[in-house]
């Protein structure tokens, strides 16, 4: 996947000694790649509050499977698995963005506990 085009952000991630998560995204779409591509509000509020509640001991995710309906870039997903490496994680969408998905993953290091389909 060629992502030169592409804009690299990077997250915090306040739980622990979880590393910043490394998003690549399209919010130019230049790799034609719809809404997907682009890191939404919506997915940072929803890893700050995961990363919330599992720091407030309300959210277990230890050993848990985890799956991602619409991953996009894979902002959420990737939060988890960092979070909680023991939690198997699954991130979905369409075909066309599976690639996207994949790149974010290995950027990420999160290959061992993070899957994608």
């Amino acid at each position: 996947m060629d992502t030169t085009a592409c804009i690299e952000s990077e997250y915090d991630i306040s739980y622990k000694n979880a590393p910043s998560i490394k998003i690549v995204q399209d919010p130019t779409g230049q790799l034609k790649l719809g809404v997907g591509a682009t890191v939404w509000d919506a997915a940072l509020v929803l890893s700050k509050y995961i990363e919330k509640q599992v720091s407030l001991g309300s959210l277990d995710l230890s050993n848990k499977t985890v799956l991602e309906l619409g991953s996009g870039t894979g902002v959420v997903g990737l939060s988890v698995a960092l979070i909680e490496p023991t939690a198997k994680v699954i991130l979905s969408d369409k075909q066309e963005l599976l690639p996207l998905l994949l790149h974010n993953v290995d950027l990420n290091g999160a290959a061992a506990n993070t899957t994608v389909q």
